[in-house]
């Protein structure tokens, strides 16, 4: 009986597609099985992890062993590097450079696979075929994301078999035969990565031997991933090589930003791929900055690779030019003892005025007005070009991170504990401040994503029918026929009964049981307004978490960006997604396998799937798949010539007293009543809907205009950032502030699509009220951490995983500011604080999916798209005119005479303080 009700119990359980509750039925996979020989057993049999022969495998260094089965092979493979710059991040892709060393007497194609496994158990092996020149070694490049939780990788060399059918995805074409060579590779125990590994830091990449000041973000409390004085610590991979570039643009995605210091760009010739990947990854949302040498700089020739990406500016070279009065924006002048330069290379960055929009952004300039930094705006990223001499011996060591970098790079934080405004954690409270203790802004992702409440269900219905089988067939019945003296025709009612519950389970089975595909997901759009387009391509780019259902047994091909995810190039990747939080080991399912990736474009991959739900991160850009928000002109119709400007708070309220019309060209600002042209009325948040806190003079400038869009929903739970600039140059250290306001709409404001949304409206409103500044909104946040997963605390963690970067630092000294560091783990790449360091509009809210096929970037199970419900997080950013920051009047910007005479000798010889970078000044 106890057998009977557990087929009962697991018949139901496996009514629904979880991975809590669903069972694999390896017998059933021969329908849908892929049975090219890329997928095997034998090659399955091969990339399972091998966890007996871990102890019997050579070792070839720390952190490398030889696999199990491939000793004395024929190919030998060398790891090269693990991680551009040794930087490598788990929950990350990273870019992997192997040698390929071909013992054998004649060239051959081989195929490389570098397996990892997935959440369920299943290998990924991504994979990629070349041809070898024997005695001499061919470097290739692997691409994988690694799992949060610690696994081997294992490298394989395989002689390439016969193609498979041109009918078969490119990546199945490809078959294995006898393996040649192998690689296990233990990416925790590789030399000098340490805490590099660990999901909640940051990384910056620097090409060239000086980190230029960018090291005092590497700073780092004792056994914390914590940064010294900030919050997320930032990895600094100096040293970088043009020719350690990776070939795909997923081999940068660790890293935000990447400093250029020097290195010819024209290096770049030798592999275009190096080049279409750099290119690549700025599209997508990076930012490259580049530090112009002093002399026979490259950087604006037609011939430099990179070209099309620079900003369109005419770069004047200033030999010798002062320096004195650039301290204040390199370094800070209370130092005055400290020599400095009086005299160094100046690259004066001038806009074309053949400049589209966005294409000559100034960012500084001098106390002259002569702007020395400037930003091109590409796709969701930028290329910033910086025209001081960073490299001058005098000057590279004494460069401030909180004085230049931070209003280059958009960030906060006091870097400078020599100021005495910041002191060391005492020990009590340094021990409480490890990862338990921060604020992960993006903890409640995952579980946005989960479908155990479908599983729930199954549960219990299962559990119900169980309760009534023991009552009606179990022990009462026998109680009831044995006191009519029946007792003997127990075996009868049960048989009976066993076969009723049977049938109700299998009725309650294939009536619970999905039919249908669908995922739930989370997923964040980015877009980047601007009138002229580069290249005439808008670009938006998403990542998504989901779980998608797909209700059989065998394989599903899933693709992002093409349904037949075969594209030549792409902007996309797709993998598996394992949580931070999961705990214990890998997979759960008896019958486990490989699946190939093709690794150069790892937009698509055939699954194996058992009738459950597989957990996957995807990340797309490219053409935009959503309408987003564009202002209208006079008649009310999107117009994108029209424009949205920063007005006058106090013409703004003229205006909406007057009713008087805007000027053609602008937007037209209405009421709710109704524009004053007579066009229809404009969308406007009901009364109190503007968080407050402290309000401008009547003269600060607000946001005019009017917008519509064609979201597939009502735009909701609504934050309006308006960045007008940065806050004045005083060569104090942390003086960078973005200058703005937020406005957080209330909960119960929706704009819905072709709503016009009167950006006059809203800011007269808020002018009533009083408003936070950005930096006020962000310490608000930082002061109430949250970790809920109700819609008010998701709100906040938005904000602050887009604005990570700004949010204060700890209060280290009890005076009642934040006590969590706020960290991140699987959203790196999503923060948005570059922005605060130019003007610019941004609009953030969510829209609500139910089910349809509206997906927010293009995703496909078989070719299909597929139905979504979910959340999605939309950010839109539209640049303003720029406002570079102006000096402090009363700033002092030349040293005492006292110093002048040994400033020019002493600064030329730099800084001997045997410290990596020349931090000897802030020690």
């Amino acid at each position: 009986m106890v057998t009977v009700a557990a087929c009962l119990l697991l018949a139901l359980l496996n009514a629904h597609a979880s991975p809590a509750y669903a069972q694999s039925t390896p017998a059933d996979t021969s329908a849908d099985a892929t049975t090219d020989d890329a997928t095997t057993d034998d090659a399955n049999a091969d990339d399972a992890l091998d966890e007996d022969a871990l102890d019997k495998s050579g070792e070839l260094g720390p952190g490398l062993r030889t696999l199990p089965g491939t000793e004395g092979g024929e190919v030998v493979v060398t790891l090269e590097q693990f991680g551009v710059g040794g930087f490598a991040r788990t929950g990350d892709w990273v870019a992997v450079q192997l040698k390929i060393l071909d013992k054998g007497s004649a060239a051959r194609d081989v195929l490389v696979r570098l397996a990892v496994p997935d959440s369920d158990g299943d290998t990924a092996q991504q994979q990629r075929q070349l041809a070898t020149n024997p005695g001499s070694g061919v470097t290739v490049w692997m691409y994988v994301r690694l799992p949060f939780r610690d696994a081997p990788i294992d490298v394989r060399v395989y002689a390439a078999g016969e193609p498979g059918s041109d009918n078969l995805p490119s990546e199945l074409r490809a078959t294995a035969g006898e393996v040649l060579g192998g690689l296990r590779i233990f990416p925790n125990d590789l030399p000098g990565r340490g805490q590099a590994s660990t999901e909640n830091v940051g990384a910056i990449a620097v090409l060239g031997n000086q980190p230029l000041g960018l090291q005092e973000y590497g700073k780092q409390y004792v056994n914390t991933s914590v940064a010294e004085f900030g919050n997320e610590l930032t990895r600094v991979a100096v040293g970088v090589r043009v020719g350690d570039l990776p070939d795909r643009w997923m081999g940068l995605s660790q890293f935000e930003t990447i400093v250029w210091g020097s290195g010819d760009p024209l290096e770049l010739q030798r592999s275009a791929a190096r080049a279409d990947a750099l290119r690549q990854w700025v599209m997508r949302g990076g930012h490259l900055v580049v530090v112009l040498p002093s002399v026979g700089q490259t950087w604006t020739d037609a011939s430099n690779p990179l070209a099309s990406i620079m900003p369109d500016v005419t770069v004047e070279r200033r030999e010798n030019a002062p320096m004195l009065p650039f301290r204040p924006l390199l370094t800070t002048p209370l130092e005055r003892s400290d020599p400095f330069p009086s005299g160094a290379t100046v690259h004066v960055l001038t806009p074309n005025a053949s400049a589209a929009e966005g294409h000559a952004v100034p960012i500084l300039e001098g106390p002259d007005g002569e702007c020395v930094v400037v930003r091109r705006v590409v796709g969701l990223g930028a290329v910033t070009v910086v025209g001081l001499d960073l490299n001058h011996p005098g000057i590279r060591q004494r460069v401030f991170a909180d004085v230049f970098w931070h209003r280059v790079l958009g960030r906060k934080g006091d870097l400078n504990p020599a100021s005495g405004r910041a002191t060391q954690m005492n020990a009590m409270t340094m021990a409480a401040f490890g990862t338990s203790a921060s604020w992960m802004i993006d903890k409640g992702i995952p579980a946005l994503t989960n479908v155990l409440g479908q599983s729930v269900l199954g549960a219990a219905a299962a559990f119900f029918l169980f309760a009534m089988y023991w009552l009606f067939v179990g022990p009462p019945m026998y109680v009831l026929l044995k006191k009519q003296g029946k007792h003997h025709q127990s075996w009868i009612t049960f048989m009976l009964g066993v076969a009723a519950f049977s049938l109700l389970a299998w009725i309650a089975a294939t009536s619970l049981r999905p039919r249908n595909s669908d995922a739930t997901v989370f997923a964040v759009i980015d877009h980047v307004y601007a009138s002229e387009i580069a290249d005439g391509v808008p670009q938006q780019r998403t990542r998504m978490w989901g779980s998608v259902l797909v209700p059989r047994y065998g394989t599903a091909r899933l693709s992002v960006g093409s349904p037949g995810g075969d594209a030549l190039d792409s902007l996309s990747s797709l993998a598996a997604f394992d949580a931070p939080e999961a705990e214990g080991g890998f997979g759960g399912f008896p019958d486990t396998r490989g699946y190939p990736i093709d690794t150069l474009t790892p937009d698509a991959a055939s699954m194996p799937v058992r009738a459950t739900v597989k957990s996957i991160v995807a990340e797309w850009a490219g053409s935009p798949v959503w309408a987003m928000p564009l202002p209208t002109a006079r008649d009310g119709s999107p117009d994108r010539d029209a424009r949205v400007r920063l007005e006058k708070l106090s013409e703004l309220r003229r205006r909406q007293g007057e009713g008087a019309a805007v000027p053609a060209g602008e937007a037209t600002s209405s009421s709710a009543s109704g524009g004053a042209d007579g066009s229809a009325p404009a969308t406007t948040p009901p009364s109190g809907s503007s968080t407050a806190r402290t309000m401008p003079g009547s003269q600060e400038l607000m946001p005019s205009g009017t917008l519509v869009h064609k979201l597939p929903g009502a735009l909701t739970n609504m934050t309006i950032i308006v960045v007008r600039g940065q806050s004045t140059v005083r060569g104090s250290p942390n003086d960078f502030d973005p200058i703005g306001v937020a406005m957080r709409l209330e909960s119960g404001f929706a704009w819905g699509p072709d709503e016009p949304l009167s950006l006059d409206a809203i800011s007269v409103q808020a002018g009533q009220r009083a408003l936070p500044g950005i930096g006020s909104m962000l310490s608000q946040l930082a002061n109430n951490p949250t970790d809920g997963s109700d819609q008010a605390s998701l709100s906040q963690q938005m904000l602050a995983l887009s604005f990570l970067q700004l949010l204060p630092a700890v209060d280290r000294n009890n005076r009642g500011g934040p006590t969590r560091p706020a960290q991140r783990r699987i959203t790196h790449g999503l923060d948005l604080s570059r922005w605060a360091s130019q003007p610019c509009l941004i609009i953030m809210g969510t829209v609500e999916l139910d089910g349809g096929r509206n997906s927010p970037m293009p995703l496909y199970l078989d070719g299909e798209s597929i139905p979504m419900r979910g959340r999605v997080l939309v950010r839109w950013v539209y640049p303003l005119s720029p406002q570079p920051p102006s000096f402090a009047a009363n700033l002092q910007q030349e040293p005492r005479p006292a110093e002048r005479e040994k400033t020019d000798k002493d600064a030329e010889q730099g800084d001997d303080t045997g410290l990596p970078g020349g931090d000897g000044l802030r020690r």
